[in-house]
């Protein structure tokens, strides 16, 4: 069961089915009439602060993303950037389009990095596409499925980073949510390390997640406020769900110290852990012969419920 279909939702305020539109001059606008447009580009010059600011809110010590001297002594220019430092690089507002402000929900993310690993000092170019906009109805609720692609240029408009990232949000239609069963558990392969790394345990307290909200920008209430966490069915606040990535994240540091590159990294979001929950990343080659592809997933230590599946693929040659 994928964390959107779960019955529990982070949702805001209820919002009327006039909400759903706006008007640009004379027309009446829907979410879809905005397929394929794109945000402006925002400027941003990667901050050696934030990137070691980021790295301690997910918890991470290896020394490349705090230490300039041992960045540079492995090579870099300056620090280097963790894989998903770039959710921090917030692109502009796509113009005219009125989203709600609270209630999303990460589905699915990915990363593709081009060339070397992003580091401090670089200027960098940010804008936002909405790739596409489907609407289900879930629950007895009207349920839109975003995905949008987002695009890491340098001045010179070279691709240095892309994601697309899949985000949902559910209209409160006033019926109450179904009642909520077993979380999702894997079959177990992702559990058994299978030589590869040894597994990661962790756990973030709420105190945790306001450094994260602070380092990242995601100030998503479920995040940070219990009795919104409870509002909407938690028994307490939600771990990020992009920290739950940073995990995996974490978790190849070893092998980028050897020299391995990541060149994409990928994240499905299936059930959220909460907070002081124990979690614990392991995970196993996809083609042991090769090893240029890492599948893991993160799940609760305690319950084993099943709160993400993780891909990372390593550039064929560049270990």
């Amino acid at each position: 069961m994928a964390w959107w279909s779960w019955p529990y939702y982070a949702h805001g305020p209820r919002l009327e089915s006039r909400d759903l539109t706006q008007r640009t001059g004379s027309k009446r606008m829907q979410w879809e009439d905005f397929q394929g447009r794109s945000s402006p580009p925002r400027r941003y010059l990667v901050d050696r602060d934030r990137i070691a600011s980021f790295a301690r809110a997910i918890h991470s010590r290896f020394p490349w993303y705090q230490d300039l001297d041992a960045a540079r002594k492995a090579g870099w220019p300056d620090l280097v950037a963790p894989p998903t430092f770039p959710i921090c690089l917030t692109p502009s507002p796509v113009p005219d389009l009125a989203l709600p402000a609270h209630g999303w929900i990460h589905g699915e993310q990915r990363f593709s990095y081009v060339g070397r690993p992003l580091c401090a000092g670089e200027e960098l170019w940010v804008s936002t596409t909405l790739e596409e906009v489907k609407w289900r109805t879930l629950g007895g609720m009207r349920t839109a499925y975003l995905t949008w692609a987002t695009a890491y240029l340098a001045p010179d408009d070279t691709p240095r980073i892309q994601s697309r990232s899949l985000v949902i949000w559910r209209e409160e239609s006033g019926r109450e949510p179904a009642a909520a069963g077993a979380p999702p558990r894997s079959s177990g392969d992702s559990e058994d390390p299978g030589g590869a790394l040894a597994p990661l345990e962790d756990c973030f307290t709420p105190e945790d997640l306001r450094r994260y909200a602070e380092a990242s920008g995601d100030h998503n209430l479920i995040h940070l406020d219990r009795k919104a966490a409870q509002a909407v069915g938690f028994p307490d606040v939600v771990v990020h769900g992009m920290l739950t990535m940073a995990m995996v994240g974490r978790w190849v540091e070893p092998l980028l110290a050897e020299g391995w590159r990541i060149q994409s990294f990928s994240a499905r979001f299936r059930h959220p852990a909460l907070a002081d929950e124990p979690l614990r990343v392991a995970g196993q080659w996809r083609r042991p012969e090769v090893r240029d592809e890492l599948e893991a997933a993160v799940h609760s230590a305690q319950s084993g419920a099943l709160t993400l599946k993780a891909t990372v693929a390593f550039t064929p040659g560049q270990r």
